[in-house]
């Protein structure tokens, strides 16, 4: 009965938040005395998705890892695919793709055995996310309507809601912005209807970006300081973050050097505490033209050098152009044009290989750059 009452808890906490309250509840439930183990693997399942969401990913980790372990010894295939499907994901964030691809390959297997469509369309998403992270649009797009078709077949309006965003940001990273929009408000129009506050945080971080590329810098800080209210409301470390640095970048644009310096610093004084080695990369690269901007080119070079290695390691072919378009920024402003001409040209190879359209944020940035080498 205190599983049953959990499982139906949680439901409506990985909606609305806050997620330290599922903590909380898993972690009652996980002490009672005596308790079944398939009861505890499907505990331990609950933990551990309340404390991905807070951003608490070694700690997420163990306790899906103890879930599928104890799913696997009762022969609940179910609950079993279903840690699997989050262990993917966690893979996903920290850049172990092979890892995550294998982990939810076996996890779609199993979907399947089952006839599980819902369990199916959360592992087709997620595979989404690894072909999204490696630049494979075609996989990745063809992954995300998969799973769209299956929650829509299966009535899951969040999760629909939720891949929506996901071809929305895919749509971005191509370059064709009239669609990425258009899935984003789709998105944010499923948040309103059912109420999904984490879904709603991470649709309005998309728009905000979305805005940013396309130089609406004000529409932009408006959808990012409702996004950080919503993140901070829910206590979801790792999507605070990610506004953090966003906001950074918007007011960098903006030139308002010293509010996107605190912005920044809080952003990966997050990333680091969860070791999430993509987002402190991806953060790093912002920061480095920040300092560039300041005329800081030696803390410029400093943060993206460690950017570089950091998203080489975990293989994001879209965040490392990104990174390339800022060490030719920088090498330009320090007078180096062969040494920026050469950052530009492996970013060019990157576009092409994650087919990053003109209008994209890769696209953009590769433009601007030629446009400084012309001036310079």
């Amino acid at each position: 009965m205190a599983v049953r009452a959990l499982e139906c808890a949680w439901d409506g906490v990985a909606l609305r938040g806050p997620f330290q309250f599922g903590i909380e509840l898993a972690n009652l439930v996980r002490a009672v005395p005596r308790i079944a183990p398939a009861a505890a693997a499907r505990v331990e399942y609950v933990a551990g998705r309340a404390l991905e969401y807070a951003g608490r990913v070694p700690e997420a980790r163990l306790r899906l890892q103890e879930a599928r372990a104890l799913a696997r010894n009762v022969k609940d295939r179910g609950c079993e695919a279903r840690a699997l499907v989050s262990l993917g994901n966690l893979d996903v964030q920290e850049g172990s793709l092979e890892s995550a691809r294998a982990t939810l390959e076996t996890a779609l297997s199993i979907a399947r055995e089952l006839d599980d469509r819902r369990l199916q369309g959360d592992a087709c998403s997620a595979l989404g996310n690894v072909g999204s992270v490696l630049g494979r649009r075609e996989h990745a797009l063809a992954c995300y309507e998969e799973a769209l078709a299956l929650m829509q077949e299966t009535g899951r309006r969040h999760r629909e809601g939720s891949v929506l965003g996901n071809l929305g940001t895919e749509y971005a990273e191509m370059g064709i912005m009239d669609k990425a929009r258009a899935h984003h408000e789709a998105a944010l129009a499923v948040a309103r209807e059912v109420v999904d506050r984490r879904l709603e945080a991470n649709t309005r971080t998309n728009l905000g970006l979305l805005h940013h590329v396309q130089g609406r810098f004000g529409e932009a800080l408006d959808q990012h300081e409702a996004a950080l209210t919503l993140a901070r409301a829910l206590g979801n470390a790792s999507l605070e973050g990610i506004v953090l640095c966003n906001l950074g970048t918007t007011h960098d644009s903006l030139a308002r050097y010293d509010e996107a310096q605190e912005y920044f610093e809080a952003a990966l004084a997050l990333a680091r505490g969860a070791g999430s080695r993509r987002r402190e990369g991806q953060f790093l690269t912002y920061f480095g033209l920040l300092h560039a901007h300041r005329g800081k080119l030696d803390d410029a070079r400093r943060c993206l050098d460690v950017s570089g290695t950091l998203l080489q390691a975990v293989h994001d072919r879209m965040s490392l152009g990104i990174q390339y378009c800022a060490v030719a920024e920088v090498e330009t402003l320090s007078g180096n044009p062969d040494a920026a001409r050469a950052a530009l040209g492996a970013a060019d190879t990157i576009a092409i290989e994650v087919k990053a359209g003109p209008d994209s944020e890769l696209g953009l940035a590769r433009a601007r750059i030629r446009d400084l080498l012309e001036d310079a």
